[in-house]
């Protein structure tokens, strides 16, 4: 039962409310870890798109879409990375306004030292590593479940193209 709604059994808001904490924790954890490298969160989930969600070579646009910015918001994401020397812009064949987009070595090495202080460091990782085997497998297909779920376009929870992260 609902303590805020008395008599109304949703089923789902004691989860929504863990979610809700984990998600604030997420994000604290995630933008210290982005700070220890000098960058905002919002351009450390940049660059890992660019080096492990997309894969090398995505069009700038479309990762402004699938991230679920504006264009212009995106170029200066974009902006910093490359001035920091983590990104490389290349000019598109087919539409000289645009730009695909990849890690330069630099990119690179910022990124698996981001991915590594999160898997060492984070307490959601720690927690996650806590689990016993069966657990942590159930763990991560009931989020990947909920996440599909979550994905579909007809949600509209994320951008059309998010078929990617629902591997």
């Amino acid at each position: 039962m609902s303590r805020l709604l008395p008599g109304m059994d949703f089923g789902y808001a004691d989860a929504m409310s863990l979610l809700m904490a984990i998600g604030t924790c997420l994000t604290v954890e995630l933008s210290r870890i982005a700070d220890s490298e000098h960058l905002a969160l919002g351009d450390m989930h940049t660059l890992n798109s660019i080096g492990v969600g997309y894969g090398p070579r995505i069009r700038q646009a479309d990762l402004a879409r699938l991230l679920g910015v504006t264009t212009a918001a995106m170029s200066g994401r974009i902006d910093r990375l490359v001035a920091k020397g983590f990104v490389r812009r290349h000019p598109l064949d087919d539409d000289h306004r645009g730009f695909s987009l990849e890690l330069t070595a630099r990119g690179l090495s910022v990124c698996t030292s981001l991915l590594r202080k999160i898997a060492d460091t984070s307490i959601f990782a720690i927690a996650v590593r806590s689990l016993t085997g069966d657990e942590r497998t159930q763990f991560i297909e009931s989020l990947r479940r909920i996440a599909n779920a979550m994905l579909q376009p007809e949600n509209n929870a994320m951008p059309q193209d998010s078929a990617a992260l629902q591997g």
